[in-house]
């Protein structure tokens, strides 16, 4: 026993010379390590301990190899993580939610974002935002209060658009049913990619108070009445001195119909009410009372 445990010790100890470890760390000096802990173990009386002395030094060099395989193994895990950090790693499996007819859905995130859902939409998320970026995908409509993050810009991905944002409030709507998105910012800043490559490439940064409006062809950027696009929380449509064409074109969006005027000079007219926002009928019939105007639905 005595004669193999020698052999294996003198294998480990040879393996101190192998070059095919100075890859892990190419300026660790083993010999030097060796040298420091031998050092400071107190040296064993010949006449007594001749023996245990002749099996202690041997021992001592496999502590240096053991070692040095141990710092070789922190060497390389700290260096597999900080490739984790930069994406190298395979993605996570995202987390699902989604709502059905007449339903909403408030989420948190492990950030501190929340994102409530609007109905029938749906929103991908990783389950963790250990990458240099937090990214979600989406479909409908969701208005987001993200968690300022300086380092991890948070990006939303949509059919046609990309949304990143360093920590704001806005509200995203893109349903795969129609062919436009729009965001409404809320507080802080927004930047607004089209994802479209068949299209010249667009983009735009939002700002606290504007409305974007991306189709096809064109993004527009609007400065009033951002509030009402987030009607569908609030429950009520606020127009405060509002053009009536201006008020047109919300309906537009909010609702999904087309409005247009059979007199070119009613566009002009100002409108100022507090209302519920829903349904459509209701709305129009305020607005023309307040107005002392009529309307039709085709």
């Amino acid at each position: 026993g005595q004669q193999y445990l020698d052999r294996e010790l003198d294998s480990d100890i040879e393996q101190l010379g192998n070059t095919n470890l100075h890859p892990i760390d190419p300026n660790l000096n083993s010999e030097e390590l060796f040298r420091s802990i031998k050092s400071r173990i107190k040296p064993a009386k010949r006449n007594i301990y001749s023996r245990k002395s002749r099996v202690l030094t041997p021992i001592l060099r496999v502590a240096a190899v053991l070692l040095l395989s141990f710092i070789g193994s922190v060497y390389y895990f700290y260096n597999y993580y900080e490739e984790a950090e930069q994406g190298q790693t395979a993605e996570v499996t995202p987390v699902h939610y989604e709502t059905g007819d007449d339903q909403q859905k408030e989420l948190t995130l492990t950030d501190g974002t929340t994102i409530r859902l609007n109905n029938n939409s749906q929103v991908r998320i990783a389950s963790n935002f250990s990458g240099a970026t937090r990214e979600v995908r989406m479909e409908g409509e969701a208005y987001f209060d993200v968690a300022r993050d300086k380092e991890k810009p948070f990006i939303i991905h949509t059919e046609r658009a990309s949304i990143r944002v360093l920590g704001t409030a806005f509200n995203v709507k893109s349903f795969p049913s129609e062919q436009n998105i729009q965001v409404a910012v809320v507080e802080g800043s927004v930047s607004v990619h089209s994802t479209n490559e068949q299209k010249e490439e667009q983009s735009v940064v939002l700002s606290k108070g504007q409305f974007g409006y991306l189709d096809q062809d064109k993004i527009t950027v609007e400065n009033f009445g951002v509030e009402n696009y987030l009607a569908w929380m609030k429950g009520r449509l606020v127009f405060e001195d509002l053009a009536l064409n201006q008020v047109c074109i919300q309906l537009t969006r909010l609702y999904s119909v087309q409005c247009g005027f059979d007199d070119e000079t009613l566009k002009n007219l100002s409108l100022t009410t507090n209302i519920s926002g829903d349904p459509l009928e209701k709305v129009l019939s305020v607005i023309s009372l307040s107005l002392d105007i009529s309307y039709a639905k085709a």
